[in-house]
C-alpha cells in the first residue's frame, strides 16, 4: 500500500526511494518479463522495506545476501521459477511482515529459522516442492495471521505449537502429505 506520502516520487521503473535520504525504499517490478536469477547486487540496497517481483520469469534460487536487507518488510515473488530451498539465512530478517513465493518451483523443507521471524503476519508457500514437515518454531510466530502452505509436498505430523498462534485466522495445507488436528 502505497500513497506515496513517505517517497520523494514515484518513478515509472517501479523504485521508490525515501524522501529524507533519497535511498531505495522500495522495488516493484511485478509483470515486468524480467529473466535470470535475483541479483546478489540487491544486499547492498540496505535501506530496503519491499520488493515485489510478482508475476515474472525469475529463477534460480533465492539467495542468502537477500537475507542481509534487515529493514525488509515485505517480499513477494509470486508466479516465478525460483527453485532450490528457502535460505537459512532467513531467520534473520527480523522486520519481514509479509512473505510470498508462491507458484514458484522451490524445494527443500521449510527452515527451523522461520521462526525468528517475530514480526510475520503472513507466509505463502503455496504450489511449490517443498518437503518434510513443518518447523516446531511456526509456534513461536505470535503475530502469524495467515499461512498458506497448500499444494506442496509437506510430510509428518502438524505441529502442536500451530495451536498457539492465537492471531491465525487462515492456516490453508491442502494437498499435502500430513496429518494431525489442529
Amino acid at each position: 500500500n502505497n500513497n506515496g506520502a513517505d517517497h520523494k516520487e514515484w518513478n515509472a521503473s517501479g523504485v521508490f526511494c525515501h524522501e529524507s535520504t533519497g535511498s531505495v525504499r522500495a522495488l516493484h517490478f511485478q509483470q515486468n518479463n524480467l529473466r535470470g536469477t535475483i541479483p546478489i547486487e540487491l544486499r547492498s540496497l540496505t535501506d530496503t522495506e519491499e520488493i515485489i517481483f510478482d508475476h515474472n520469469s525469475l529463477s534460480g534460487k533465492v539467495s542468502p545476501s537477500l537475507c542481509s536487507l534487515r529493514r525488509l518488510r515485505l517480499f513477494r515473488a509470486r508466479n516465478n521459477t525460483l527453485t532450490g530451498p528457502l535460505p537459512k539465512e532467513i531467520g534473520s530478517l527480523a522486520n519481514l511482515r509479509a512473505l510470498d513465493l508462491s507458484y514458484n518451483k522451490l524445494s527443500g523443507s521449510i527452515p527451523q529459522s522461520l521462526g525468528a521471524l517475530s514480526a510475520l503476519h503472513c507466509i505463502s508457500l503455496y504450489h511449490n516442492k517443498m518437503i518434510g514437515p513443518l518447523p516446531t518454531t511456526i509456534g513461536l510466530l505470535s503475530n502469524l495471521y495467515e499461512v498458506d502452505l497448500g499444494m506442496n509436498r509437506l510430510s509428518g505430523t502438524i505441529p502442536q505449537e500451530v495451536n498457539l498462534l492465537s492471531n491465525l485466522s487462515y492456516f490453508g495445507a491442502e494437498r499435502n502429505f500430513l496429518n494431525g488436528t489442529l
